[in-house]
């Protein structure tokens, strides 16, 4: 294991995945998120479990809206396929 650490691989892939992860951070679609993450983490209540138990709270309230959306898409799309011919 340490082979791959010390291999040079890892120390290249290392920043390349911090540009990345910095990239997407400030993509358009992240950048709006941020101030209510950094709201949630704000809240200080002083336990780390406080903190662990509200950021997942922020996360699956984020992929249960991203969930519902995707799902009213597909269904809209495969009613919209199955009409198509009348549409068209």
């Amino acid at each position: 294991m340490t082979e791959l650490v010390y291999s040079g691989q890892l120390w290249a892939a290392i920043p390349i995945a911090f540009l990345a992860g910095l990239v997407s951070f400030l993509s358009p679609c992240v950048l709006p998120l941020v101030p209510g993450y950094f709201g949630v983490l704000g809240a200080s209540d002083g336990t780390r479990r406080a903190l662990v138990v509200r950021v997942t709270l922020f996360v699956l309230g984020f992929t249960a809206v991203f969930v519902t959306f995707t799902a009213l898409a597909a269904t809209a799309g495969a009613w919209l396929t199955r009409w198509q011919d009348l549409l068209i």
